[in-house]
């Protein structure tokens, strides 16, 4: 799976407490996929794309 924005800042882990409302969706990602990287945007698009895998477990 992959998510684009068209902001050039770049994701970082942030280290949250239990009443911030926001910055966890990184350390979601990385707790629930199997690996996650940052690419960059498609070609004459500005931004990046952030993108995950899931090893699906039992499938045939």
């Amino acid at each position: 799976m992959t998510v684009a924005d068209a902001s050039a800042a770049l994701p970082r882990p942030r280290t949250t407490g239990p009443a911030t409302e926001s910055g966890r969706g990184l350390a979601i990602v990385a707790a629930l996929s199997d690996d996650w990287g940052i690419a960059p945007s498609d070609p004459g698009t500005t931004g990046k794309k952030v993108w995950f895998t899931l090893v699906l477990h039992g499938m045939p």
